[in-house]
Parts: structure tokens; sequence; C-alpha cells
């Protein structure tokens, strides 16, 4: 093998190896930054507001957005945004927040779309990204959503 193809091969690999490592993992945006990608790229925004000392942030960071379906999920269909409740006071008052984590489903447009306060387990948490991901929020209720994958499940 001559230079030029092993060259050709280390480079294909290095790409390979380091876009797996980088697949599963969310890339947070700074607020007005994912305010702005959003209305530029036409998605919707996943709005995420944390504190430091919040022991259910950590649980949501540690168990969901560290899985590698919520990643992929949040970082296909949305512009994910993390917002610091403490550090940035007048962001979080802007979208009544007095609870984290909590969560706001908005519109490409930064036009709110649906809340969602607390805790969410992992499982749960994708069924809402795929809910509101998916736009089949404008055709059904959450419900009906969860009934419909039910039934898809049953007919394999």
């Amino acid at each position: 093998m001559n230079k030029f193809a092993k060259t050709i091969l280390c480079l294909s690999v290095f790409m390979l190896v380091s876009s797996s490592a980088w697949a599963g993992r969310v890339d947070w945006l700074a607020y007005d930054q994912g305010i702005k990608k959003a209305k530029v790229d036409k998605k919707p925004i996943f709005l995420y507001f944390y504190a430091n000392w919040c022991g259910y942030c950590r649980k949501m960071e540690s168990e969901a957005f560290a899985d590698r379906t919520v990643a992929n999920v949040l970082q296909d269909s949305f512009i994910p945004i993390m917002v610091n409740k403490d550090k940035q006071p007048r962001i979080s008052a802007r979208y009544w927040v007095r609870v984290v984590p909590f969560y706001w489903f908005l519109t490409e447009n930064a036009e709110l779309n649906q809340a969602l306060p607390g805790y969410i387990p992992k499982d749960l948490f994708i069924k809402y990204l795929k809910f509101f991901g998916s736009s089949s929020y404008k055709k059904m209720s959450f419900e009906q959503f969860l009934q419909a994958g039910k039934a898809t499940k049953t007919k394999k």
C-alpha cells in the first residue's frame, strides 16, 4: 500500500471513530445562540432549565440526557438550549420557571408550545421528545400518541 492510500485509510478511520465518539451527546446551546439557530435551521426548540444545586437535574443529566437515544432525538429534532435558572433569572422569569428541572418545547420562532416540570424517567422522556419532535401534538393528544405506539408494537 502506498503512502497516499495509508494516509486516506488513517483519515477515514479517524473520522469514523471521532464521529461515533460524538454521537449520542447533547450539544447544548446558550439561550440567545439557540434562539437564533432555531430560526435559521427552522427547527423547534427544547429549553431545559436547571440549577447547580438540583439533585433531580443531575439525575436527568446522568440518566436521560446521557442516553444515546435521548441525545440523538434531541440533536436531530430540536435545537437544545440549557439555561441555569439561578444565573439567568430574567430568562427563567420570562418562562415562569419556579422549579427545576423544567422543560419548554418551543416552536422554531420561540413561541410557547408545552411546558413540563420535574424529573421525568428516561423512557417516558423519550416519548415526549418523539411526540413533540414529530409534530404529533398537532394531530393528537399525548395519550393518543402513546396508544398509537402500543398498537404499532402489537402489530409486529
